[in-house]
């Protein structure tokens, strides 16, 4: 378990660093987001090519497949450092999605056998934790390297060989009746699900969170697809946001250091509503209420983080820390609010079709998100790019309005 720390440090590091680093090496807005685009095409198909290697090949070589993922990430950071020019970046990030998702698989059965009574919701939450804990520990060196981007990739590969001398001492083989096939099939079939849920910085929501949650907020499920499709806009508008983001700061001439803090506090950020809901959370809820006021919140982040584009307005920094703490608690609610939901759906009766139609749906809108938002930023300008993903995600509340009003009128 501990592994996952420096592994979610790495792929929490290089999200921040290579748009940085295609910017330095002369690259623009365009090049990050055929980066991010290819990192996104790559990741779902390759987290499930995985799970079926895993399936036929495992066996008792779980900690093969995670050291092989492990030792595979040391060349494409080698490959990042030494990159001469933004081309060479954006295929190593997408070599980076390829090599990375291969320790999911068998990461999730080696946890869950771990146990006496292997939980998927314990799991899960355990899994978040230490996600985010490398996912901080990854930015806090950021806040001192100045523009010294090779000297964080370094540190990065110095992370990766933790992880790598962690895996070689602490992973242990399982016997092969440890995991019962149900919970391992479901686990490699889940782990893409919350993966792409996650966004930058890298934050998973807990299953037992999802379940215990479930408990709680009045829900009445109904409408699948219109439930997708209000999704898939809003995770689209995201990742149109998101990629164009870290450019947009430093085409202000933000310092690596102020970027990489303004991560911190979105992630701080997101953090605060899972402690809040975990522990706080007494009573019945309106799960569509909190929805809705997650996506407000969201849309109009983005508009108050693009306000020194639409008007000659100081304090740049704090008005981007401000606003994209703003936008990581709205992530967070969303984040959770919709997971609640989907999980109604695919708890039940065809859980792996919903499944697949769910990764289907990320995986889409992530691309069309992030080519998108390379190509508006660099032929139009931030400004457009980033009212766009806020009329998206004010279009995508409407849809889900539909949605919401479906689920009381009865069965479609």
């Amino acid at each position: 378990m501990y592994s996952i720390v420096p592994i979610s440090a790495v792929g929490t590091g290089l999200s921040v660093i290579v748009p940085l680093y295609i910017l330095a090496l002369h690259g623009s807005v365009l090049d990050v987001g055929f980066a991010v685009t290819l990192y996104n095409i790559v990741a779902i198909p390759s987290s499930l090519l995985w799970g079926k290697l895993t399936d036929r090949f495992g066996g008792k070589r779980h900690r093969l497949f995670v050291m092989s993922s492990i030792i595979s990430i040391f060349p494409v950071l080698l490959i990042v450092e030494l990159a001469y020019g933004p081309h060479i970046v954006e295929a190593a990030y997408g070599l980076y999605a390829l090599v990375a998702t291969a320790a999911s698989p068998s990461i999730n059965i080696l946890v869950m056998g771990t146990k006496r009574s292997p939980s998927l919701p314990r799991f899960f939450s355990r899994y978040s934790i230490y996600s985010i804990v490398g996912s901080l520990l990854a930015m806090i060196p950021g806040l001192l390297i100045g523009r010294q981007i090779v000297v964080y990739l370094d540190i990065l590969l110095a992370v990766n060989l933790a992880g790598l001398l962690l895996a070689w001492f602490t992973i242990k083989e399982l016997k092969p009746s440890s995991v019962p096939k149900s919970k391992a099939r479901r686990a490699r079939m889940l782990f893409p699900v919350f993966n792409m849920l996650s966004a930058l910085p890298n934050l998973l929501t807990s299953q037992k969170l999802i379940e215990d949650l479930h408990k709680v907020f009045d829900i009445r499920h109904r409408n699948l697809y219109v439930l997708l499709l209000a999704i898939a806009m809003l995770n689209g508008a995201m990742n149109l946001f998101n990629t164009s983001y870290i450019p947009y700061l430093e085409s202000f001439g933000l310092s690596y250091g102020s970027i990489f803090g303004i991560n911190i506090v979105n992630t701080i950020a997101q953090l605060s509503v899972y402690v809040a809901l975990a522990y706080l959370v007494l009573r019945k809820m309106n799960l569509h209420r909190y929805y809705g006021v997650s996506v407000i919140a969201r849309g109009f982040s983005y508009i108050f983080m693009s306000l020194p584009l639409l008007a000659a307005v100081g304090a740049f920094f704090y008005i981007n820390l401000a606003g994209y703490a703003i936008a990581g608690i709205a992530y967070a609610m969303w984040n959770i609010t919709s997971s609640v939901l989907l999980f109604d759906h695919i708890r039940g009766r065809n859980a792996g079709y919903n499944i697949g139609i769910w990764l289907a749906v990320l995986g889409f809108s992530a691309v069309a998100g992030s080519l998108a938002s390379g190509i508006i930023s660099h032929e139009i300008g931030y400004a457009y790019t980033f009212i766009s993903a806020s009329a998206i995600t004010f279009i995508s509340l409407m849809v889900f309005g539909v949605y919401h009003k479906n689920s009381y009128a009865g069965p479609s």
